[in-house]
């Protein structure tokens, strides 16, 4: 209980291109650590999630060349009780991802932004929610490299946050698609 094991990858994970539900609270008590420092290649996210319906809960993806996970064109995806820390990328980006939600999660020390919702699919839909972007559970800031939560997509709702320490804006709402969202 209260232990830490970390996962060193050398190469990318495959993409989630089917229906799958990863668990790392399977070990009770342990934090699950994906780490990618020691992968060569550039451009490579912890997680690339392509099919619909996937949920991911209680790891921690960190160090990776480009985002912690990203959702690509995929749908009700549920992201809840992650870490995503020191990646390049954003912490967690939905890309023309629509009806999903990223819940309960910390964001911190990310190079984009800690959440990125991006994609011309309109009236998005996507849930931002109870999450820490910027601060770690400590209570330190941590704040990611440029935004905290960046949306440049239609419909999604940014609500109950903790959104602080980050080196730019803490929210940023802009471009030509980002209309309709809601923020509380």
């Amino acid at each position: 209980a209260g232990s830490s094991y970390t996962i060193d990858l050398d190469s990318a994970l495959p993409w989630i291109d089917s229906l799958i539900h990863i668990d790392g609270a399977s070990q009770a008590g342990v934090e699950l650590v994906v780490d990618g420092s020691a992968i060569a290649d550039a451009g490579v996210d912890g997680l690339r999630i392509l099919a619909d319906g996937v949920q991911v809960n209680d790891l921690h993806f960190a160090n990776f060349s480009s985002d912690g996970i990203e959702v690509f064109k995929a749908q009700n995806i549920i992201i809840d009780s992650v870490e995503s820390s020191g990646n390049v990328g954003a912490g967690v980006r939905f890309n023309d991802s629509t009806q999903s939600q990223l819940i309960n999660s910390v964001l911190v020390d990310n190079g984009t932004s800690g959440v990125q919702l991006i994609g011309a699919t309109t009236s998005q839909g996507n849930l931002i929610s109870n999450n820490r972007v910027g601060l770690g559970l400590d209570d330190i800031a941590d704040g990611n490299v440029s935004f905290g939560v960046q949306v440049l997509a239609d419909g999604n709702s940014i609500i109950d946050n903790v959104i602080s320490g980050n080196d730019k804006s803490g929210l940023v709402i802009s471009g030509s698609r980002a209309s309709n969202n809601v923020v509380y």
